[in-house]
This record gives C-alpha cells, sequence and structure tokens, in this order.
C-alpha cells in the first residue's frame, strides 16, 4: 500500500487575480543512505562481544538499528551478543522516518576456538620441575592459563600423567597432559617434569 503522506498546497490570489487554487502532492520516502557494517570476528576470550559494530554515512542522524537473530521473524533493539566459539547469523536494519528502511543481508559473527598450548601450563609453587620419588603416582597440581583467563579443569580440559610413577630417565621423562573438552579450546599439550630419588 501507498504509505506516503499526502501534502497540500493552496495559492490565495491578491492583486490582479481573485480566488485560489489548491492541489495535492505526496512525498516519499529517500533511499537510505550507506552503513558499513562490520561483523565481530575474533579469538574465544570468555567475554561477551557484540555481534557487529555500525557506522552510518557521514552526517546521518536520528536513526534507529534493530537487529534479528531469528532470519527476521522478530527484531530487538538490544545488540546481540557472542560468547563461545562457534558463528553467530543475524540482520541488521535501520529506519528513519524520511527514508526507507534498510535491511542488512545476512551476517555473521565468528569466535574461533584457541588451540591448546604448552606455555600455558605451569607447575604450582615449583619453579624447578622436580618432584621426588614416592613409590606412588607423583601427580603435579598446575594451573592452566590463556592470556588472563584462568581454565577449569573439567570443563575446558581434562588432565593425564604418564611415566610419574618411577624415577625419571633422560629417554623416559614424566609428563603432564592437558586435553580441550569443549568446543572454545582445541587440541592438547603437555609439559614434562622430573621425579629423583629424595636426599637421604
Amino acid at each position: 500500500a501507498d504509505k506516503a503522506p499526502t501534502v497540500k498546497i493552496t495559492a490565495v490570489a491578491n492583486g490582479n487575480f481573485t480566488g485560489s487554487r489548491s492541489m495535492n502532492f505526496k512525498i516519499y520516502p529517500a533511499d537510505m543512505p550507506g552503513f558499513t557494517i562490520t561483523p565481530y570476528s575474533g579469538s574465544y576470550d570468555g567475554a561477551d562481544h557484540e555481534v557487529v559494530s555500525i557506522t552510518p554515512a557521514d552526517g546521518f542522524t536520528d536513526y534507529a538499528v534493530y537487529y534479528s537473530t531469528d532470519n527476521q521473524e522478530t527484531w530487538s533493539t538490544t545488540v546481540p551478543t557472542i560468547t563461545d566459539a562457534g558463528t553467530l547469523d543475524f540482520y541488521v536494519k535501520v529506519t528513519q522516518p524520511n527514508y526507507k528502511d534498510w535491511i542488512s543481508g545476512k551476517q555473521t559473527a565468528t569466535v574461533t576456538p584457541v588451540a591448546l598450548d604448552s606455555s600455558m601450563l605451569s607447575f604450582n609453587n615449583n619453579t624447578t620441575g622436580i618432584y621426588y620419588y614416592t613409590g606412588q603416582e607423583v601427580n603435579p597440581e598446575i594451573t592452566v592459563k590463556d592470556s588472563n583467563r584462568m581454565l577449569v579443569p573439567g570443563t575446558d580440559y581434562t588432565l593425564s600423567y604418564t611415566n610419574n610413577t618411577s624415577v625419571s630417565t633422560e629417554s623416559s621423562k614424566a609428563k603432564v597432559t592437558i586435553t580441550a573438552t569443549n568446543g572454545n579450546y582445541t587440541g592438547s599439550a603437555s609439559a614434562e617434569f622430573n621425579i629423583e630419588y629424595a636426599n637421604k
């Protein structure tokens, strides 16, 4: 349906003319100026990230932005966020009373998983990597840290030990291995440690 407003203009005679004349015309909305849309893309860091940044054309103001994450079934003014590794598809709609509504094509925000690395591992309260033989399994406590984020055992990774019941040799050192258990991290990483006879 044609929703353009109808405007009436009237000319009234003055001086050498008499009477008046009116006519109607319509004002149609203009095409929306261009917007720059940049979907979020980054590595997993445990934080919430807005799925998009939007830059309007120079000087364009008084507009409203809406977002849909359900294939345009519903719209919201709240910017969606993405946290875990994966993708989130969304659409953007911009409205302004004097312009035609503008709807983007499908956009995709992406969070990529982080590969586990041995540099993330550290032994708790031990800077030498040396532990002493006990006749039983030696299972040092470790900390796993990705930048400033502490990884949680059982949630982010599982823990296993090998060659940890006897004194270490050059060819057979004890080792602790972490293995990713959710989609935010991938792969595995290991760190070696030495088991020595206790001082007599």
